[in-house]
Protein backbone atom coordinates (compact mmCIF):
# COMPACT_ATOMS: atom_id res chain seq x y z
CA UNK A 1 0.00 0.00 0.00
CA UNK A 2 1.53 3.64 -0.63
CA UNK A 3 1.45 6.42 1.71
CA UNK A 4 0.65 9.95 0.38
CA UNK A 5 3.17 12.20 1.18
CA UNK A 6 1.95 15.10 3.34
CA UNK A 7 5.27 16.93 3.39
CA UNK A 8 4.17 20.67 2.62
CA UNK A 9 7.34 22.53 3.47
CA UNK A 10 11.60 21.38 3.59
CA UNK A 11 14.39 23.10 5.20
CA UNK A 12 17.28 24.03 2.56
CA UNK A 13 20.39 22.30 3.45
CA UNK A 14 22.04 25.06 1.51
CA UNK A 15 20.30 28.83 3.02
CA UNK A 16 19.01 27.35 5.39
CA UNK A 17 15.27 28.64 4.79
CA UNK A 18 12.51 26.76 4.92
CA UNK A 19 10.48 26.59 1.74
CA UNK A 20 7.54 25.44 -0.07
CA UNK A 21 8.22 21.89 -1.62
CA UNK A 22 7.39 22.86 -4.95
CA UNK A 23 11.07 24.86 -4.55
CA UNK A 24 13.04 21.22 -4.23
CA UNK A 25 13.36 18.84 -7.40
CA UNK A 26 12.25 15.05 -6.81
CA UNK A 27 15.53 12.95 -6.42
CA UNK A 28 14.20 10.25 -8.52
CA UNK A 29 13.72 7.70 -5.91
CA UNK A 30 10.90 6.64 -3.69
CA UNK A 31 11.36 5.22 0.20
CA UNK A 32 10.23 1.91 1.09
CA UNK A 33 6.38 2.79 1.98
CA UNK A 34 6.38 4.91 -1.51
CA UNK A 35 6.65 8.70 -0.20
CA UNK A 36 8.65 10.80 -2.76
CA UNK A 37 12.61 12.11 -1.70
CA UNK A 38 13.62 15.34 -2.60
CA UNK A 39 17.07 16.73 -3.29
CA UNK A 40 18.82 18.19 -0.14
CA UNK A 41 18.95 21.48 -1.61
CA UNK A 42 16.62 24.10 -3.13
CA UNK A 43 16.33 25.14 -6.96
CA UNK A 44 17.82 28.26 -6.17
CA UNK A 45 21.05 26.59 -4.21
CA UNK A 46 21.37 24.17 -7.10
CA UNK A 47 21.22 26.63 -9.74
CA UNK A 48 23.87 28.66 -7.94
CA UNK A 49 26.30 25.95 -7.46
CA UNK A 50 25.55 24.26 -10.61
CA UNK A 51 26.63 27.43 -12.41
CA UNK A 52 29.68 27.96 -10.47
CA UNK A 53 30.79 24.37 -11.13
CA UNK A 54 29.56 24.37 -14.55
CA UNK A 55 31.71 27.19 -15.08
CA UNK A 56 35.15 25.70 -13.41
CA UNK A 57 34.49 22.83 -15.96
CA UNK A 58 33.89 24.46 -18.75
CA UNK A 59 37.11 27.09 -18.46
CA UNK A 60 39.25 23.79 -17.66
CA UNK A 61 37.48 21.87 -20.36
CA UNK A 62 38.97 24.75 -22.92
CA UNK A 63 42.30 25.41 -21.33
CA UNK A 64 41.77 28.60 -19.69
CA UNK A 65 41.75 30.10 -15.72
CA UNK A 66 39.28 31.69 -13.77
CA UNK A 67 41.65 34.64 -13.87
CA UNK A 68 42.27 34.44 -17.98
CA UNK A 69 38.51 34.33 -18.41
CA UNK A 70 38.67 37.65 -16.15
CA UNK A 71 41.11 39.63 -17.65
CA UNK A 72 39.75 38.71 -21.19
CA UNK A 73 36.69 40.32 -19.99
CA UNK A 74 38.25 42.99 -18.94
CA UNK A 75 40.22 43.60 -22.29
CA UNK A 76 36.87 42.44 -24.40
CA UNK A 77 35.05 45.42 -21.97
CA UNK A 78 32.57 43.44 -20.54
CA UNK A 79 31.23 42.80 -24.72
CA UNK A 80 30.74 40.12 -26.82
CA UNK A 81 33.32 39.71 -29.26
CA UNK A 82 31.42 39.74 -32.48
CA UNK A 83 27.96 41.41 -31.91
CA UNK A 84 29.64 43.81 -29.16
CA UNK A 85 26.94 43.40 -26.54
CA UNK A 86 27.66 44.70 -23.53
CA UNK A 87 27.07 41.20 -20.83
CA UNK A 88 24.75 43.43 -18.66
CA UNK A 89 22.24 42.56 -21.42
CA UNK A 90 23.00 38.52 -21.38
CA UNK A 91 20.29 36.27 -20.19
CA UNK A 92 22.99 34.90 -17.29
CA UNK A 93 24.80 38.04 -16.93
CA UNK A 94 27.98 36.85 -18.36
CA UNK A 95 29.93 35.93 -21.59
CA UNK A 96 30.54 32.78 -22.68
CA UNK A 97 33.59 30.56 -23.56
CA UNK A 98 33.87 30.15 -26.94
CA UNK A 99 36.31 27.23 -28.49
CA UNK A 100 37.12 25.97 -31.80
CA UNK A 101 34.91 22.40 -32.37
CA UNK A 102 38.20 20.96 -34.13
CA UNK A 103 41.12 21.62 -31.60
CA UNK A 104 38.93 22.60 -28.38
CA UNK A 105 41.39 25.47 -28.43
CA UNK A 106 39.76 28.73 -26.67
CA UNK A 107 39.20 31.74 -28.76
CA UNK A 108 37.51 34.47 -26.99
CA UNK A 109 34.78 35.67 -24.77
CA UNK A 110 30.88 35.49 -26.62
CA UNK A 111 27.25 36.41 -25.71
CA UNK A 112 25.68 33.32 -25.82
CA UNK A 113 23.11 33.76 -29.08
CA UNK A 114 26.72 34.49 -31.37
CA UNK A 115 28.16 31.23 -29.56
CA UNK A 116 24.85 29.39 -30.43
CA UNK A 117 25.30 30.92 -33.71
CA UNK A 118 27.96 30.01 -34.55
CA UNK A 119 28.04 26.58 -32.89
CA UNK A 120 25.27 25.74 -35.23
CA UNK A 121 27.13 26.40 -38.39
CA UNK A 122 30.14 23.40 -36.96
CA UNK A 123 32.63 26.14 -37.97
CA UNK A 124 32.22 25.21 -41.16
CA UNK A 125 33.61 29.09 -43.38
CA UNK A 126 31.76 28.09 -46.39
CA UNK A 127 28.49 27.73 -45.12
CA UNK A 128 29.06 30.51 -42.69
CA UNK A 129 29.75 32.76 -46.17
CA UNK A 130 26.55 30.95 -47.82
CA UNK A 131 25.02 32.55 -44.76
CA UNK A 132 25.86 35.60 -44.96
CA UNK A 133 25.34 35.94 -48.64
CA UNK A 134 22.34 34.63 -48.23
CA UNK A 135 21.50 37.33 -45.79
CA UNK A 136 22.45 40.13 -48.23
CA UNK A 137 20.36 38.52 -51.16
CA UNK A 138 17.08 38.43 -49.26
CA UNK A 139 17.79 41.77 -48.02
CA UNK A 140 18.18 42.74 -51.11
CA UNK A 141 14.76 41.00 -52.79
CA UNK A 142 12.95 42.67 -50.00
CA UNK A 143 13.92 45.68 -50.55
CA UNK A 144 13.27 45.78 -53.98
CA UNK A 145 9.97 43.96 -53.48
CA UNK A 146 9.19 47.36 -51.52
CA UNK A 147 10.30 49.68 -54.58
CA UNK A 148 8.39 47.68 -57.12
Amino acid sequence: MRRVDNITTKVCNGCKIEKSIDNYWFSGHKRADGTRTYRHLCKDCYRVLGTKQERKRKLKKYGITAEKYEQERVKQNYCCLLCGEHESKQRHGKLVVDHCHDTGTYRGLLCSSCNLGLGKFYDKIEVLKKAIKYVKDSSIRHRNKLTS
